[in-house]
């Protein structure tokens, strides 16, 4: 071990300690060599004063070494400065045993404050920090918001104070700068340099905001504030004293959210002026409050292989669920095995159960009163099947019940003769999907299938609906026999520069079904998507298809752009092969979707792009980010229909010609009604701007619980008032005037 760790500051005695695994982690080049010298601060999180430092020399390719930290409820705030590497502050709980401090090259960002006359001179070291939201760049950095100490000189000959406070080098940014009391300083898509100077920045006291939160164990709490629909609203963070009080300082004149820690309560906050001094009093809080649950599992599952997290939910009619919002994992699983979480005020929840391979189980309604202990009882019924492909044994594949992504899934691995068997959490129709068979055995990856070696999730087969009815001795088989039909090419395209056409490795190949889309959730469906990679020549194919017409595309990342090819319609007849298909990748279009409201942006809103007479539905999904922008890249197209839905400002839908520039500005206003329609799942809503949205395409989107099922009738809610179109397939659409705060209902 090439590590020498020595103490700069004292430390607590033994007893009132804590021992904590940290491990430097350097991304990136800084002169090809580790560096000789590197100091680990530790420091209060809620007043940021330094506790203790450490001097480590990282010689060693295992940069790992235990810090005996002194013992804090509220945890430690830990860094790590190495010169000319940066890093970002690293909040660590008091019961966390490890931390990772990730350092890459630094850059500078410096900046002067005009102001000993309004005694910003006060300014200590601790008081000024930097955050910056990181959007690109950065290696080893995530985006988000990364953070760290600066450095003031206040030199009193002067009158500015200088502050440097390094950062990410080459990282594009949005950044506030922490001023004690003072206003911060807002800095939009900032690019780091080696030496990055804002100028001269004149701060003003802003407002201030208290509350009293009493703790039942005495310990401190943390209260996190957030400007509501802010281009640049960072959360601001503050701590509870050893009297409860919380206090956060230097605000501007908006709308608030107070959110506390470990709970989901929430708190709303309304500062009008600079000078406003806001006291919320005493806040009660359902801190003390514990949900528990016990599982009652099938012979084969332990409960504890079970990772159960639950929703706050709204219901509806019949009780069912309308939105989800949030996903809490459970706090603790007590000595008698029931799972517990703490803080969750009283109301309806979801608990959603999985198992540590990834399997999904079950969702089940419950309700908190404050103190509960529900018991849930998982069935199962035993399952054996057997897949083939064209009546051959297809061996050493995943069998995903409930498909890849579904709410609901469980997999198996098929053997010898093709044959697979488990457990399976309900009898029914369930939509099965194929992929091949990761090289780990078994995989303890995540419900993302992380850690699965080798595991290639694009390349699956659509096997449709499969029936899973348990026969008298309890036992459920099922035969699954994909069809033999094929389809087989290569993917190119031509070089920008040499004008060569070159087989393209590693595009991705599409193949959707264009049979009609069948009804509710527990009709059988037919087979609809494929996907797979190419080869080092360009080469793919996919099987599995039965009879029937077929749409075909690829799309590849080159030169910095993506790529996609047209798409082709081909049809598959008596099991025959269709093979010799060549799909000619081109370039993709940039295109701005950009959302404000009252002419303000609007973050966070999701912006859907189809192409008018595209089969695939959605063709880029995004979200906008803090100036309200959506970046898209399209396939070229003359027009585009934009659909862009908010929460609390509804729906709208426009087609735009791409011709008139590639950034178009949508205005959302406040106003919203719904549309009350025969359930018909073959049926399409279109929007006053002339967009067409099929249902089923809207419901599969539904995260703001927009489409509720209401006996024979879909409700559909948060639309923007105009002249609606209802189109059922067949039949003539019927048109609906959605007005503000009202419900339109139409009939066949």
């Amino acid at each position: 071990m090439a590590l020498a760790l020595s103490a700069v500051a004292a430390v607590a005695t033994a007893s009132e300690t804590a021992e904590v695994e940290v491990l430097l982690d350097f991304r990136g080049q800084h002169r090809g060599t580790l560096p000789e010298e590197a100091t680990v601060y530790a420091a209060d999180p809620a007043t940021r004063e330094p506790l203790i430092s450490w001097a480590v020399a990282p010689a060693s390719r295992d940069r790992r070494f235990v810090l005996a930290l002194p013992e804090r409820q509220e945890g430690w705030l830990l860094w790590a400065r190495v010169p000319g590497w940066w890093g970002p502050a690293r909040y660590v709980e008091a019961d966390r045993t490890a931390a990772s401090l990730v350092l890459v090259p630094q850059g500078v960002v410096r900046f002067a404050l005009d102001g000993v006359d309004r005694a910003v001179d006060e300014l200590r070291p601790g008081d000024v920090w930097i955050a910056g939201r990181i959007d690109v760049g950065a290696s080893g950095l995530t985006r988000g918001v990364q953070g760290g100490p600066c450095a003031v000189d206040r030199d009193r000959s002067r009158r500015e104070v200088f502050i440097a406070c390094p950062f990410a080098l080459g990282a594009r940014a949005d950044f506030r700068v922490r001023l004690g009391p003072f206003l911060p300083l807002l800095r939009s898509d900032v690019t780091v340099a080696v030496d990055t100077d804002l100028g001269l920045v004149e701060p003003v006291r802003g407002a201030a905001v208290t509350g009293h939160l009493a703790s039942v164990d005495g310990s401190a709490r943390v209260f996190r504030l957030r400007q509501r629909r802010a281009p640049l609203a960072f959360p601001w963070s503050a701590w509870t004293d050893s009297s409860g009080v919380f206090r956060f300082e230097g605000l501007s004149p908006g709308t608030y959210e107070l959110r506390l820690t470990g709970s989901v309560e929430n708190w709303p906050v309304r500062v009008e002026s600079l000078s406003d001094s806001v006291d919320l009093g005493q806040l009660s809080s359902s801190a003390g409050n514990v949900l528990a649950v016990t599982f009652g599992t099938p012979l084969g599952i332990e409960a504890e292989r079970l990772r159960p997290v639950v929703s706050r939910v709204k219901l509806g009619t019949g009780d069912k669920v309308e939105s989800r919002r949030g996903r809490y994992e459970p706090d603790m699983q007590r000595a008698d095995g029931a799972f517990a979480w703490r803080g969750l005020p009283s109301g309806d929840y979801e608990v959603d159960v999985s198992d540590d391979r990834g399997n999904r189980w079950r969702r089940e309604v419950l309700r908190s009163h404050g103190q509960d202990h529900h018991y849930v009882e998982l069935d199962a019924v035993t399952l054996e099947g057997r897949i083939e492909r064209g009546g051959a044994p297809l061996e050493d594949v995943m069998v995903w019940f409930g498909g890849l992504w579904g709410a609901e899934r469980v997999s198996f691995r098929s053997g010898e003769e093709g044959r697979f068997g488990g457990l399976l959490p309900r009898e029914g129709h369930w939509p099965v999907e194929v992929t091949p068979l990761p090289a780990c055995d078994p995989c303890e990856g995540g419900w993302d299938t992380d850690g699965w070696e080798g595991f290639d999730g694009l390349a699956l087969d659509d096997a449709g609906s499969v029936e899973v009815l348990a026969d008298v001795d309890g036992f459920a088989r099922v035969s699954i026999d994909l069809a033999a039909g094929s389809v087989s090419g290569r993917v190119s395209w031509r070089h920008a520069e040499t004008g060569a056409v070159e087989p393209v490795e590693g595009a991705f190949v599409w193949v959707m079904s264009e049979s009609p889309f069948v009804g509710g959730p527990d009709d059988v469906l037919p087979p609809r998507q494929w996907r797979r990679a190419t080869d080092a020549r360009g080469r793919f194919e996919i099987g599995g298809l039965p009879d029937g017409q077929y749409v075909v595309w690829a799309d590849a990342w080159l030169g910095e752009r993506n790529h996609e090819s047209p798409e082709y319609r081909f049809a598959v007849t008596g099991g025959d092969p269709v093979d010799s298909l060549d799909l000619r990748l081109e370039r993709r279009q940039p295109f701005t979707v950009v959302v404000r409201s009252g002419g303000a942006p609007v973050a966070g809103a999701q912006t859907f792009v189809y192409v008018p007479g595209s089969d695939r539905g959605v063709h880029s999904n995004r979200r906008t980010d803090g100036a309200g922008t959506a970046e898209h890249s399209l396939q070229e197209a003359a027009e585009v229909d934009v659909v862009v839905r908010a929460e609390g400002l509804g729906m709208v839908g426009w087609r735009f010609d791409v011709r008139d520039g590639p950034s178009v500005t949508i205005e959302m206003a406040s106003d919203r009604g719904t549309l009350r329609v025969p359930k018909r799942w073959q049926a399409s809503l279109v929007t006053p701007g002339g967009v067409s949205i099929p249902v089923f395409v809207l419901e599969g989107i539904n995260d703001y619980g927009q489409v509720l099922a209401d006996d024979d009738e879909f409700v559909i809610r948060d639309l923007a008032p105009g002249s609606w179109m209802w189109c059922p397939s067949p039949g003539p659409c019927i048109a609906a005037d959605v007005r503000p705060w009202a419900e339109t209902s139409v009939s066949e």
